[in-house]
């Protein structure tokens, strides 16, 4: 039995059933294991193998000093998921690039997940004191898509919040093509979304399948690269090679209804993770 401490971010308070790692939990406990879910990071138990499940874009300082006090840490490396960091297809003003571009956050998710999880600011404090507020609206969730790298208005270059990118494409006839490859350890799982708009996503997704491929070789150098253990990659498939949009740390499906077998094949990839270091860590390792 092999004792992991998930940990998220303080100002959650549960871990919600649509994100992947909460269908993951329950075949670990049902194969003994002790699966402890911690919200912040003022205690420091023992484990075999730590999981952040921090969703922000970037990992806070007081959440990597704690992650240091463990040997064993999932994604121990990849701190920073901006698009500055991850994306290789970022444009500036001047480019040449005569294709089509979309505008996207920086942030992950829009900046949503980090928006939710800031500390509000003092004028704010002030007033949730008096009682419950309206929150400010978050950060703008849609893509913007420009026909041209000129069409993309001179506010956005002064943004630091947004980035501009090749609107890169793969396609299925009219339609369009997103792949996703899916990882917990060595176990990897590919699937495919298809929709009507270059943004492959939610409700206008018209057909999920999974795909039977190796993963491609760039997938594996950017695996090696960023220290992915788990999460998700969205990447198509262009010109003989594929280009990577996001990389998620806590991934989330919007229902788990059929996907049974990847969950089950993705929930194998934790003996690979725990053979990574057999020793017991953290505070109260130490006071044993």
């Amino acid at each position: 039995m092999a004792r992991i401490l998930v940990v998220c971010h303080p100002r959650d308070r549960t871990l919600q059933d649509n994100y992947i790692l909460h269908a993951l939990i329950a075949p670990w406990r049902a194969r003994g294991h002790a699966v402890e879910i911690q919200f912040g990071w003022a205690r420091r138990p023992a484990a075999d193998l730590v999981i952040p499940h921090i969703d922000v874009t970037v990992l806070p300082p007081d959440a990597l000093d704690f992650l240091a006090a463990y040997p064993n840490v999932v994604n121990r490396r990849l701190t920073d998921i901006s698009k500055r960091r991850i994306s290789a297809n970022l444009l500036q003003r001047g480019d040449a690039w005569s294709g089509p571009v979309m505008v996207k956050t920086d942030a992950n998710h829009a900046g949503i997940p980090d928006f939710v999880r800031r500390p509000p600011p003092p004028r704010w404090r002030r007033l949730l004191a008096r009682g419950p507020q309206p929150l400010p609206p978050p950060p703008a969730a849609r893509y913007r898509i420009y026909d041209r790298l000129a069409d993309v208005p001179p506010r956005v270059w002064h943004d630091r919040s947004l980035v501009v990118e090749k609107l890169i494409a793969q396609r299925d006839g009219s339609l369009y093509v997103l792949q996703q490859w899916w990882l917990m350890g060595d176990a990897v799982v590919h699937r495919s979304q298809v929709g009507p708009a270059p943004v492959v996503a939610g409700p206008d997704i018209v057909r999920r399948a999974p795909v039977a491929v190796a993963p491609p070789p760039e997938l594996l150098a950017l695996r090696a690269r960023t220290g992915l253990d788990f999460g998700k990659v969205d990447y198509v498939q262009h010109d003989g090679g594929i280009t990577v949009f996001d990389i998620a740390t806590t991934p989330t499906g919007r229902s788990m209804t059929g996907r049974a077998d990847m969950m089950e094949t993705l929930a194998a990839g934790l003996d690979g993770l725990l053979a990574r270091g057999r020793t017991p860590s953290g505070v109260e390792a130490a006071a044993s």
